[in-house]
């Protein structure tokens, strides 16, 4: 089993050693069926920490710890540091039946965050984060979607249990960031709920609150080629949030009339947060959605997107099959794979995956 990860090792000054936490999945844990012993060596050629089992081993200490366990274990200070070890380094761990490999040639890769933003309802928000992230997981990519509305519409539509615990845990609670997210079949997600509404009020009297969220992201211990952010319809903290962790901004703006107003405010406003923040937005893009070609007004509008605001090469067609998005916990491909949605939201992912290339 091979799988990369960031670890801590954590140097005790005082007994000049250092103890390194890792966290194993539950499937790692059972391929060298629980030992309880492992000896340490290190190999420099491939600069790699080797734990095998050993009867003049160390004790491995093993921790409960939600849905894996934590292991525990103690290595010589210079060990690690001809590892060349950097604090929440990325490492690769290969886990055999015998031992595990702990590779530190691994090159820190950069998630790309990309906040999907709109003042107004409605506007296919929530239905472009979790197309476009389940569309970069058929991509092969490492993909964490983030819901960061009250209202937790993207929760809806990708889990069919009430999470145990949310984003207002990692924002105002200050629990752990990777204890927080739930696996799916499409993607990793860290929800949301009703309760986010009470949670602005704890936060606006503390000092730097919005570089909480990028703060969390930096702890990742998986790590994602996308981080997609479903931001509220408004320029709460929570989108303030989303903003100074974020790469891009998506703009899903349907092709009709009422969808216009308020458009240049609010890039105005993006913009204008951008500044007081010294956030660095790599780019700001308005994607048409509810295309409609048949309608002379949707057809105008589209005109006008695409001649006054900075627009994706991608269009979202008007198609049916989202509104059956959430109900099976389905993604649009699964749903129909041939619908015009898919085929769209496909052609998006593709140019989301050229940007900076």
């Amino acid at each position: 089993m091979i799988f990369e990860k960031k670890i801590n090792i954590i140097f005790n000054k005082k007994n000049k050693i250092s103890t390194a936490y890792l966290n194993i999945p539950i499937k790692g844990i059972k391929i060298m069926n629980e030992p309880k012993i492992l000896k340490c060596f290190y190999n420099q050629k491939n600069n790699e920490i080797i734990l095998k089992k050993d009867n003049e081993g160390q004790p491995l200490i093993v921790q409960a710890n939600g849905n894996s366990k934590l292991y525990r274990f103690t290595l010589d200070k210079e060990i690690i540091e001809k590892t060349g070890y950097k604090k929440n380094q990325l490492v690769k761990i290969d886990i055999t039946t015998e031992q595990i490999k702990i590779n530190f040639n691994q090159e820190e890769k950069m998630s790309k965050i990309i906040s999907i933003i709109n003042f107004k309802g409605g506007v296919g928000k929530t239905t472009t984060t979790h197309c476009i992230g389940s569309g970069l997981t058929l991509q092969n990519k490492k993909v964490l979607l983030i819901d960061t509305d009250p209202q937790a519409s993207l929760t809806f539509t990708a889990l069919s249990e009430t999470p145990k615990l949310t984003i207002k845990d990692i924002l105002v609670d200050q629990k752990n960031i990777n204890n927080v997210i739930v696996e799916t079949e499409n993607f990793d997600l860290i929800p949301s709920n009703l309760i986010l509404n009470l949670a602005e009020r704890q936060l606006t009297s503390k000092f730097g609150t919005e570089k909480l969220l990028k703060k969390a992201l930096n702890k990742l211990e998986k790590t994602y080629d996308y981080i997609i952010i479903d931001c509220p319809p408004s320029m709460n903290l929570f989108t303030i949030n989303a903003l100074y962790a974020s790469d891009y901004i998506l703009i899903p703006c349907e092709t009709e009339l009422l969808a216009l107003d308020g458009l240049n405010l609010l890039i105005q406003t993006l913009e204008q947060t951008e500044e007081e923040l010294d956030v660095k937005i790599k780019n700001t893009l308005v994607l048409p959605t509810k295309l409609d070609k048949r309608k002379k007004v949707s057809k105008e509008i589209f005109e006008h997107l695409k001649e006054n605001f900075k627009t994706t090469i991608s269009t979202i067609r008007t198609c049916s099959k989202l509104n059956l998005l959430g109900l099976d916990k389905n993604s649009i491909y699964q749903i129909d794979s041939t619908c015009t949605a898919a085929i769209d939201y496909k052609n998006l992912v593709g140019e989301i995956i050229k940007w900076d290339c």
